[in-house]
């Protein structure tokens, strides 16, 4: 059962029976060394009946325990329940406990920044999958009517606004180039059908540019001795 949690703080019966916030700055480090010591301050919202599924992998026990939490906030919303999974996938394989180096927070990698933006001020409520999710799935929303496009709303999703605006809508850093692939291989996954072509998506430069790591022309030679422009090298 994942556990409620109502978006709308309650009246208290009196000041002194309101709880107490951490506050959100210097918050990052705090973040990061409690989640190693396992703090039971930051995990005791997050249900401990999900898995923590190692980096890097998806846990497909917690996506079909959440399935129906997220498919709700998607359709309250009103957002592709299909995109908000599969940046779930891309952001932390539905993890709810995972921190990022950066401090973002549980299963959308949500940072407390953006969260206070949408009325929630504790940190300790982003490890709560519902609370995570709606927060997160809101500020998608968000995305997508400022741009438009997915596509770009997915990038200003993990780069942030401010990369897209210096860059006349497009963001050229391989991470994010490499986040919005991994986002729309999921997204045509869950519709049931292939991954999309990339080229049609506007991202194929990326696939190109993460593959050939040297273009150099200065090796191309014409004759039985030619060479290519590029030299192939294993992606690290």
């Amino acid at each position: 059962m994942i556990p409620s949690l109502s978006l709308l703080p309650s009246t208290p019966a009196a000041p002194s029976s309101m709880p107490r916030r951490r506050p959100l700055a210097g918050l990052v480090a705090a973040i990061l060394v409690a989640a190693l010591a396992g703090d039971p301050a930051l995990a005791t919202t997050a249900s401990p009946e999900l898995e923590v599924p190692p980096p890097g992998k998806l846990s497909a026990a917690n996506k079909r325990s959440l399935k129906p939490m997220i498919d709700g906030i998607a359709k309250q919303r009103g957002v592709d329940a299909d995109l908000v999974h599969a940046v779930i996938a891309a952001e932390s394989g539905y993890n709810p406990r995972a921190v990022s180096p950066k401090g973002a927070i549980g299963l959308m990698q949500v940072m407390p920044a953006t969260a206070a933006d949408y009325g929630i001020a504790s940190v300790d409520d982003l490890f709560d999958p519902k609370t995570n999710v709606d927060v997160g799935t809101r500020h998608l929303k968000r995305l997508l009517g400022k741009y438009g496009s997915i596509r770009q709303a997915v990038a200003a999703y993990n780069a942030g606004e401010g990369a897209l605006e210096r860059n006349n809508a497009a963001v050229a850093y391989p991470e994010t180039r490499r986040y919005q692939v991994h986002v729309f291989n999921h997204y045509w996954r869950n519709k049931g059908k292939e991954p999309h072509k990339l080229r049609q998506l506007g991202l194929a430069p990326l696939v190109i540019q993460s593959t050939f790591r040297n273009l150099d022309p200065g090796l191309h030679k014409v004759g039985p001795n030619s060479k290519p422009m590029f030299v192939l090298e294993p992606k690290q």
